[in-house]
């Protein structure tokens, strides 16, 4: 495993924030790592207050989350989970990132449904993400009228996307509003997405990263390689936060 390397990342370059980058021999690794992450924060908290999450879907998360469900001693319930992005389907649906979520970490871990505010893929997008997005004010502290996650959790497409924000569609990290509606690739459901403005106001973002198909994209954002400005995952930038890249060994083959 590889701590604390810094990765000449362009993008960070520019702003003065330079990513993390954490190397891992599997997704239990990294696993391991965000629940030492989570039982420090949890820990310091004090009466009343909770560390709000914002989960992704994707493979990769779904193996992390496995592995996280089962390790023991931290308190769950000082945990509220939320979602960075989800596609438009229901609940029980497969294609449904909270029932990804539910099945391999909430349920397992038994994290109190009180502490679980699902986007609702049913419903109609537009109203969907209004509502999300008055949701998240109502909950989270507020910098800048923005609300503040303690930890968004991210993962990386094969074509640099992240949460629902695909190539072509970066004009969402400059976006004024917290959710929108959103496309997903062609022939796939529709999306509702956090904007960069909640991703970047966050205190903390992890990119969970693991296969090889995901090297040549991870490359591309950590080396700023073959484009990556167009690369949305190259835009998130937590302004005043800390960028955190966990990846296993294939997916971080590229990166030397």
């Amino acid at each position: 495993m590889k701590r604390g390397y810094r990765a000449p990342n362009a993008a960070a370059e520019e702003t003065g924030m330079k990513p993390e980058i954490n190397v891992f021999s599997s997704a239990a690794g990294i696993a391991g790592f965000l629940f030492r992450f989570l039982a420090a924060k949890t820990a310091a908290l004090g009466p009343g207050q909770y560390l709000d999450v914002a989960l992704s879907g994707g493979k990769t998360p779904v193996k992390v989350f496995r592995a996280l469900a089962g390790r023991k001693g931290l308190d769950w319930r000082r945990l509220r989970f939320f979602w960075g992005d989800e596609r438009c389907a229901g609940a029980s649906s497969a294609l449904s990132n909270y029932r990804a979520a539910r099945l391999s970490l909430l349920a397992p871990a038994g994290v109190p449904r009180a502490n679980i505010y699902r986007i609702r893929g049913e419903a109609a997008p537009r109203g969907e993400a209004a509502r999300y997005s008055r949701l998240l004010k109502s909950l989270l502290p507020l910098s800048g009228g923005t609300p503040r996650f303690g930890l968004v959790l991210l993962g990386l497409g094969e074509d640099g996307h992240t949460a629902s924000i695909f190539p072509g569609q970066t004009r969402l990290f400059s976006s004024k509003e917290l959710f929108v509606p959103a496309a997903g690739p062609a022939g796939g459901p529709g999306r509702i997405t956090a904007t960069g403005r909640v991703i970047n106001a966050a205190e903390n973002v992890f990119f969970m990263v693991t296969g090889a198909s995901k090297a040549a994209a991870a490359a591309g954002v950590l080396l700023g390689r073959g484009g990556s400005a167009a690369l949305p995952a190259a835009l998130v930038r937590p302004a005043g936060g800390r960028l955190v890249w966990l990846l296993d060994r294939a997916a971080a083959s590229r990166l030397r």
